[in-house]
């Protein structure tokens, strides 16, 4: 349905069933029960999220997967500012 409709027409159909059927990630009401304010509020909230730990597995191996930039062009070895030694 994306694909065939304008992003207006997707919208009109979508926002009814955000707006009243769907529950809010911040506080878990449901949205048609938030006032205005309320919405403003949870909005500008993180989302509680936690990572399990299987996704803590994913994350770690994917890590190891990353394809890292080669630094063997460099001749000394970078070290942060705020670890130099002073002269």
């Amino acid at each position: 349905m994306d694909d065939h409709l304008p992003n207006r027409v997707v919208g009109v159909i979508d926002w009814p069933r955000h707006r009243l059927l769907s529950r809010c990630w911040v506080c878990g009401r449901l949205m048609v029960l938030h006032s205005p304010w309320a919405l403003f509020l949870c909005e500008r909230l993180p989302i509680p999220i936690e990572i399990t730990d299987k996704g803590e597995a994913l994350l770690r191996q994917h890590a190891m997967e990353a394809d890292l930039p080669d630094t063997s062009w460099q001749v000394e070895p970078v070290v942060p500012v705020s670890h130099a030694e002073p002269a």
